[in-house]
């Protein structure tokens, strides 16, 4: 597998592959797909991996980096909207991404890497990755409806 930057050139293909993390999620414009996309691409913290097997992109995660005053100014990163196509799960591809998106967060200096996952069952996924159960206590406060 060749794990990559996304460009704004991946963007149908990334499309796709998201309906396999939120099938349920609504169609989204493809106008404000490509402000969006154009927005990360120009934005030094902010970084999408795909991992492509021959042409066809069969894992991804957003990568932030965020800078940050406490920790000697250490910057520190959350990884979000992994996901694997389901005709390519348990191949390892999702571990080699994970594992990308890691060694890019330890090079540009940040002191941890956060996540969150909606699935129990992705937790041993996760363990296996390198993170740990922390001490602390995720909260999400959602947009009310």
């Amino acid at each position: 597998m060749r794990i990559r930057t996304a460009a704004s050139t991946d963007l149908d293909p990334l499309l796709q592959l998201y309906k396999h993390l939120n099938p349920d999620d609504e169609a989204v414009s493809l106008v404000k797909a490509q402000e969006v996309i154009a927005t990360i691409e120009s934005s030094p913290f902010l970084n999408i991996l795909i991992g492509e097997v021959g042409e066809d992109v069969v894992t991804s995660c957003f990568l932030k980096i965020i800078p940050n005053l406490t920790r000697g100014c250490s910057e520190y990163a959350i990884i979000e909207n992994v996901v694997t196509h389901k005709d390519h799960r348990r191949q390892g591809y999702g571990k080699q991404i994970i594992a990308e998106a890691l060694s890019s967060a330890w090079q540009s200096g940040c002191y941890k890497v956060m996540l969150l996952t909606g699935s129990e069952n992705a937790v041993p996924f996760y363990l296996a990755c390198g993170f740990n159960r922390d001490e602390k206590l995720g909260l999400v406060a959602r947009r009310p409806s």
